[in-house]
């Protein structure tokens, strides 16, 4: 049988990542309905499958690895040129250490933040992640609920606003000493954990499909899943 035609769009992405890196990209059937662009040199390997349904092409995982250690997805065309080009200095503006600040004593907190702190510690240790909690103070009108490994930190900020207490958006995520950005919920948290913790030396990625069930345009270099929108 011979092998199937590459499907246009999945061909012009390729030539448009590797073009931004430098490097003639591989593009891989996979087998039902799944294919792979791949670029590697000596130090950075990536990779971002796509599945065919029908007219739309759905992201389908992402691996993206400096020295065989996972790397976060970038956020241009020009990061990600950094990251196979300069990797030492990309992996050097990558790194985020984990900074504990001092903790405030939940019998001050508001109910909510109490609530929000045990609701999610209870969430993290039903799926195996062994992280510190603590709550924090940010000002006079905020509260940080923060779970703390050695390598990864999850800070949700509680703020008040007029006469009520609001949680609001993630604040700050970072995994395996590497910052998260666009990361806005604890179940895009959890996905990190789960499809992003290394299995034999590479990671699935940190981002969801969530927006590319689409037939996609022309330049959309950002929504790959290799560079993060």
């Amino acid at each position: 049988m011979p092998p199937l035609p590459t499907p246009g769009w999945i061909a012009k992405h390729a030539k448009e990542l590797g073009d931004a890196v430098g490097i003639e990209a591989v593009v891989k059937y996979l087998g039902r309905n799944r294919w792979r662009i791949s670029l590697d040199n000596e130090r950075t390997h990536m990779h971002v499958d796509y599945r065919v349904q029908g007219r739309r092409f759905e992201w389908d995982g992402s691996t993206l690895t400096i020295d065989g250690k996972p790397a976060p997805l970038a956020d241009s065309p020009e990061e990600l040129a950094l990251r196979f080009n300069e990797p030492d200095t990309s992996i050097s503006e990558l790194h985020a250490d984990v900074v504990i600040p001092p903790a405030a004593n939940i019998e001050d907190a508001p109910p909510i933040v109490a609530h929000t702190l045990r609701k999610n510690a209870a969430i993290l240790k039903a799926r195996n992640i062994k992280a510190h909690s603590q709550l924090s103070r940010s000002g006079m009108a905020a509260w940080v609920v923060g779970f703390y490994t050695d390598t990864s930190l999850i800070e949700i900020i509680i703020a008040r606003k007029g006469n009520r207490w609001a949680v609001d958006e993630l604040i700050r995520f970072v995994y395996q000493n590497r910052e998260v950005k666009g990361v806005k919920t604890l179940r895009q948290v959890l996905a990190v954990f789960a499809e992003g913790t290394p299995r034999d030396g590479v990671s699935k990625g940190v981002r969801q499909a969530d927006d590319v069930k689409r037939s996609p345009t022309s330049v959309e270099v950002r929504n790959s899943k290799v560079i993060r929108n």
